[in-house]
Order: C-alpha cells, then sequence, then structure tokens
C-alpha cells in the first residue's frame, strides 16, 4: 500500500507526542489515531474524501511498520 505524505508526517508527529505513551512506553493507538485524524481534518480532509476513505487503511500500515521496525517508517 502506498501511504500518503501527509499521512506519514502526521503518524510520525504524533510518534512524539509523549501523552501517546502508557508508563511502561506501550502506544497508545486510540490516542496515536486521533492526533493523526485530526491532523488530517485540520489539513481540510475528511473521511468524505477519497484520501479520507484510505485513512484507517494507511494508519493500519503505518502501525504495523512501526510495530515492525519502530525505527523505518521511512521504509513506507
Amino acid at each position: 500500500m502506498q501511504i500518503d505524505i501527509r499521512m506519514r508526517n502526521a503518524f510520525k508527529e504524533a510518534l512524539g507526542h509523549p501523552e501517546n505513551f502508557d508508563n511502561a512506553g506501550h502506544i497508545n493507538w486510540n490516542f496515536m489515531d486521533a492526533d493523526c485524524y485530526c491532523a488530517k481534518t485540520e489539513a481540510g480532509e475528511s473521511l468524505g474524501t477519497v484520501l479520507g476513505h484510505s485513512y484507517m487503511p494507511q494508519f493500519d500500515a503505518l502501525a504495523d511498520l512501526y510495530e515492525a521496525t519502530p525505527v523505518n517508517l521511512e521504509a513506507v
């Protein structure tokens, strides 16, 4: 799956928010999702747009990649 650059950037930015991690350092995926969604809608996109319809598949692909290799988001 090809990931939109704006989606990848929103995901990377969300990784930089300490509130998206619990005390043990595990990601709270609901918070990550909320941050990415907010970034996308602030950019004028919504789930009604073409990119919006692919939001969840892109988010899931980024999450899977991060869980497999946390330092290698550039591979997307």
